[in-house]
């Protein structure tokens, strides 16, 4: 109790000092400005009212123009060729970094190393005891701050070289403390704890007054190893109440010297870290008081510079707010690991809190102090929704949390958050298809009626909402995200009917014990149908959004059901109960014929032709030999396919003879090639003569045929033309 009466003495003495130091700085920079503001007014009531102040100012400023011209062509031409002097500057500026610093530094760490190896060498002949080692280190160190300080204040050439000396001084008294305490057990080890708090302080104060940077180095780095250097056991608590004792002296550093900001983010890494190391190794669970603790501390640090207007920067604040946070969250989750419930109500404590920050900075009209607060707010809600809720109440839950930020975003004109819609909407995507995976047909399930619905209902009918309202703001990312939100909803609909159709399915399969063949068939096709109708419906999407990925995104979904289609459409299976046409391949088949011949007529693009005739010939090819497969017909087999090939081009040179479609009659010469090569070099080869004589037969005429119709089509176009 006394060390820590102690400690609180000196830390308060220690911000009086600090306050008294920046008290006399500011009434020496007010006296300054005071004076500058009476010559501005003594210069305005002289020239107020008078032409001639009008005309001096308009000769002053074509004067200052004519001198900053010839400033910029001396500053051109000295650039292109520099002096004597500079040369002498770039020569010096590398010997300031050897004979200046680096040589500096080398040679204090030199002298340590020597004077260690001296007394270990001198005590072979001289009997040196534990509490000699260590008052000589005590000497040695303060003797290092005084001849620093006093270089300090003797000449500003020779600052660099005390700063390097203070740095030794500073860190021979952190060692000589660690070794009356840890090695020699001289003191106890809260006397050592207390005296490295001193040091500490010292090592601030001195950072502070003498803007040195190797003491505030030195002064993180002996400040967060002096605890585990003092004691092998450290419990939890106490390792936080010393934590928050060292970043409180680190905020009131940070307050008065306002360029260091970057410390604070350093002490809340330092301090998660080393209470997560501790506790791994202890195994020992700090109070959810200390973290609290620590996240009022800098919060209030916070909130006092806003006050104060103190605030350098806006990435500042934010970074500064984000990390308390994450600081704040992840210790509360040590904490509460076990019990999520708890650590969910602690979350929403904490939402409580940035609630009435936002309402604040919302009634002061501070949008941009008001950003930080409300992401924390957001961030601390989503976390506390996963804690707490499971399943489909917890998806449920992020829908209307992503209802409740769009609305704020178009209400309140906060920009900023779309991304956070935009969050909120991935996340239930991936919380549906992972609580969907649980829902299973067995028995009780009801087709339509089941926690699907609400499952995909709620969160579809929450994103159309979002995109809506999304779509009236004036920004080109709202509109995006609007696009995006807009994608969601439907693809989750034809999810829902995907889903909703297997359940249905396997539950009826289950039901009549009948899992077979049939069932796999029935459902592959179906879910193909839907894919093509999806992708259809993308495709008009596009056209009402002016949309170009949403094109592409129906491009791809079509091509991706065919390729499903013609890989699962080899063979229908079973064979047995295949029906020529009256099947549901054929009916998936014509799905993706007609879908291509609708992009065809909206895109005009002839390639979408080529791809249903091409999924046309693989019909009518796959048909042909499930049919044969069906009654037993192996021989011959192919012969029977190449007629029907023979009969498909026929209809499509007629068609594109008829109507003049180029892709129509491409394609019939294409197949007709394919027919060819396939008759010479695989058929005739294993067909008896009777079917030689009927393949060629029918190939010769349709050949026939369709040129007798090009050159009549030929003839009377030309008679026409002559006409």
């Amino acid at each position: 109790m006394i060390v820590l009466f102690l400690l609180v003495l000196i830390m308060i003495f220690w911000v009086l000092f600090l306050h008294c130091d920046f008290c006399e700085f500011k009434k020496k920079l007010t006296k300054r400005y005071e004076e500058l503001e009476k010559k501005l007014n003594m210069l305005e009531d002289s020239n107020s009212g008078s032409e001639i102040s009008k005309s001096h100012e308009a000769i002053s400023q074509q004067i200052a123009s004519v001198i900053e011209k010839e400033q910029i062509k001396e500053e051109t031409v000295h650039h292109e060729n520099p002096s004597e002097e500079e040369r002498k500057e770039g020569n010096k500026s590398i010997e300031n970094i050897f004979f200046g610093s680096l040589f500096n530094k080398i040679g204090a760490v030199a002298l340590v190393v020597a004077a260690g190896i001296f007394i270990t060498f001198v005590s072979q002949f001289i009997t040196f005891t534990p509490a000699m080692r260590v008052a000589a280190g005590f000497v040695a160190g303060l003797a290092f701050v005084f001849v620093s300080l006093n270089m300090h204040k003797k000449s500003n050439n020779m600052k660099p070289y005390a700063e390097v000396l203070l740095g030794v001084g500073l860190a021979v008294l952190f060692i000589s403390t660690y070794c009356a305490t840890g090695v020699f057990h001289l003191i106890s080890t809260y006397w050592g704890l207390g005296i490295g708090c001193v040091m500490l302080l010292l090592t601030y104060s001195l950072a502070h007054r003498y803007k040195s940077y190797s003491a505030l180095g030195l002064g993180l780095f002996g400040g967060y190893l002096t605890p585990f250097f003092l004691t092998d056991n450290l419990s939890q608590n106490f390792l936080f109440c010393y934590l928050l004792f060292m970043n409180a002296i680190a905020l009131i550093y940070v307050y008065v010297n306002s360029d260091k900001r970057w410390l604070n983010f350093v002490n809340l890494i330092l301090t998660t870290v080393l209470l997560v190391g501790n506790s791994a190794f202890a195994r020992d669970k700090f109070s959810i008081i200390c973290p609290i603790i620590l996240w009022v501390m800098y919060l209030s640090f916070d909130l006092l510079r806003i006050l104060k207007k103190k605030m350098a920067h806006e990435k500042e604040h934010y970074m500064s707010s984000y990390m308390n946070l994450a600081a704040l969250s992840f210790l509360s989750w040590l904490v509460f690991s076990e019990q999520r419930m708890i650590l969910g109500g602690v979350l929403f404590c904490y939402a409580a809190v940035y609630f009435v920050l936002v309402c604040y900075f919302l009634s002061k009209n501070q949008r941009k102090i008001l950003r930080p607060y409300f992401y924390a707010l957001i961030a601390v809600v989503y976390m506390g929704t996963f804690f707490v809720s499971t399943g489909m109440t917890r998806v449920i839950l992020w829908a209307f949390e992503t209802l409740f930020i769009t609305s704020l975003r178009y209400f309140l004109d906060l920009k900023y958050l779309t991304k956070w819609v935009l969050f909120f909407s991935l996340t239930c995507i991936v919380s549906i298809l992972r609580v969907n995976s649980a829902i299973v047909p067995f028995e009780g399930y009801v087709p339509l009626m089941n926690s699907r619905l609400v499952l995909f209902g709620v969160p579809a009918i929450v994103m159309f909402v979002c995109a809506s309202i999304l779509s009236k703001c004036p920004k080109s990312r709202d509109s995006q995200v609007s696009l995006f939100l807009t994608f969601l909803y439907s693809t989750m609909i034809y999810l829902y009917i995907i889903f909703e159709f297997n359940a249905w399915m396997m539950h009826s399969a289950l039901v009549s014990n009948s899992v077979d063949n049939m069932f796999v068939t029935l459902k592959a096709m179906v879910n193909i149908c839907i894919g093509f109708i999806y992708a259809l419906h993308l495709k008009f999407l596009a056209d009402i959004k002016e949309s170009y990925i949403f094109r592409l995104l129906s491009y791809l979904m079509w091509g991706v059901s065919a390729v499903f289609l013609i890989l699962l459409g080899v063979r229908y299976v079973p064979v047995e109960e295949f029906l020529p046409i009256l099947n549901l391949r054929f009916f998936a088949f014509a799905v993706g014929i007609a879908g291509a011949l609708v992009y065809s007529k909206m895109e005009k693009k002839c390639w979408f032709d080529y791809l249903a005739i091409a999924l046309g010939f693989l019909l009518i090819s796959y048909e042909a030999a499930d049919y044969l497969i069906k009654f037993g017909i192996y021989e011959n087999s192919g012969f029977v396919i190449t007629l029907m090939w023979i009969l498909y081009l026929a209809v499509l040179s007629l068609f594109g003879l008829a109507f003049n479609v180029k892709s129509l009659k491409n394609s019939a010469i294409y197949i007709s090639i394919l027919a060819v090569f396939k008759i010479i070099f695989y058929d005739i080869a294993g067909l008896e003569s009777v079917y030689k004589v009927v393949v060629f037969l029918v190939l010769g005429a349709v050949l026939m045929l369709i040129s007798y119709l090009y050159n009549k089509s030929q003839v009377e176009e030309s008679g026409s033309d002559d006409e």
